[in-house]
């Protein structure tokens, strides 16, 4: 896997419009291609994104996040 927390908060954060230093990582699990994260915007509010790419079948490669609130 070569996603690490830095990048799945930083993609993550871009894909909700937001600052890297507005949103914190809550929780990740990996299954085959798809890292799935919970974040915590400061605000208090928080999204479920899903990451597709970042590991070998997909030459660390990433497709950008797909989010949603919680």
């Amino acid at each position: 896997n070569f996603l690490n927390d830095d990048d799945v908060r930083r993609q993550s954060a871009r894909a909700l419009g937001l600052q890297p230093d507005e949103v914190k990582l809550v929780s990740r699990t990996t299954e085959g291609s798809n890292t799935y994260a919970v974040l915590q915007a400061k605000n208090g509010k928080k999204y479920a994104c899903t990451l597709n790419g970042g590991n070998l079948l997909t030459a660390g490669g990433v497709n950008p996040p797909q989010c949603k609130a919680q």
